[in-house]
Order: C-alpha cells, then sequence, then structure tokens
C-alpha cells in the first residue's frame, strides 16, 4: 500500500531490499549525530546493530516503511508487529521539522489500529 501526502511530496511504502542502503545510511547518519549522550559501550552497541538491521527485512514479525520525497528516502519506521512495538523512526536531519514524523507516526496507528497501546523505547535523542 502507497500513500501521498501532497503538502510535502511525501510517499510512503513498505520497504524494498533496494532500500537497505539508503536506510542504513540515514541511521548511520542520525547516530553519529547524537553519540555525544551515549556511552562507549552503548555507540559500540548502537554500531554493531546498525550492521545486522537487515534482519528486519526478513523477520516476518516486522515490517519498515519508508518515507520518500523526490524517489529519496527521509524517513524510515520498522515495526515489530507481534509485540506492537515501534522499534526504529528515524528522519533525515535535513527533513525534520516538516512533518515526515508525524506521517511516520500515522502510519504506525494505521496498522495497528483497535491496540490501546503502542510502545515506543527512545535510544537516539534528536540533534
Amino acid at each position: 500500500m502507497v500513500s501521498k501526502l501532497t503538502s510535502y511530496n511525501l510517499t510512503l511504502r513498505k520497504a524494498k531490499l533496494s532500500d537497505f542502503n539508503a536506510i542504513k545510511n540515514l541511521r548511520q547518519e542520525a547516530s553519529k549525530r547524537s553519540i555525544s549522550h551515549y556511552s562507549e559501550k552503548d555507540v559500540e552497541v548502537m554500531n554493531h546493530a546498525g550492521e545486522h538491521f537487515i534482519l528486519d527485512f526478513i523477520n516476518p514479525y516486522r515490517k519498515t516503511y519508508v518515507g520518500t520525497s523526490n524517489d529519496h528516502i527521509v524517513g524510515y519506521i520498522t515495526l515489530n508487529l507481534s509485540k506492537k512495538w515501534l522499534w526504529h523512526l528515524f528522519v533525515d536531519s535535513k527533513f525534520q521539522g516538516k512533518g515526515i514524523g508525524k506521517s511516520l507516526m500515522n502510519k504506525v496507528e494505521n496498522i495497528f489500529t483497535g491496540y490501546r497501546e503502542i510502545e515506543l523505547r527512545r535510544m537516539i535523542k534528536k540533534i
């Protein structure tokens, strides 16, 4: 399912394996900007996890959706469907403050319609 938001030329769609490098780069850039807030051990864990998040693409209980603008991935979410968790939410720093995070959260709410609670665990602070 693809949905369009015309105000920011944002398209939300299910991620494809061909999106992997763009998602990885977005995640790594966000991690680099926030590294000063974390201990060495936390940074090591984040960097290691960043290399293995391809598992999100093959795990049947996780779904990843990307927000694109002019064919450029500007944000993404990963959901854990079995636990009703929002696993990842990243927005490219150049596109923050434009409602992309809100649009991604609306996607989460649409997918989890009917649930009383959705869990979000924050690890990386917005810079």
